[in-house]
């Protein structure tokens, strides 16, 4: 096994420590059993949308969405360029 170092925010730590003591399991067991488990489900495989069971997460809400947008109005007229 190698060993690494890693600079997380504290945050991020935080929410790991509380993680992994919520499964009664030590910090460097739940980060090995995490990245083990996230390697398989992002290297080799290429998905098709129509194969994905779960949604993506692409981040937050940038603006959220009021009953006087008009999406398609915005489509039709894109001045970002």
């Amino acid at each position: 096994m190698k060993t690494i170092t890693i600079d997380l925010p504290d945050a991020v730590y935080s929410h790991l420590q509380d993680s992994a003591r919520l499964r009664a399991w030590s910090l460097p067991d739940y980060v090995i059993e995490a990245l083990s488990r996230w390697k398989p489900a992002t290297t080799g495989t290429k998905a098709s949308l129509r194969q994905r069971s779960t949604p993506h997460h692409a981040g937050g809400i940038v603006q959220p969405l009021t009953l006087d947008d008009d999406l398609l109005e915005e489509m039709r007229d894109d001045s970002r360029g």
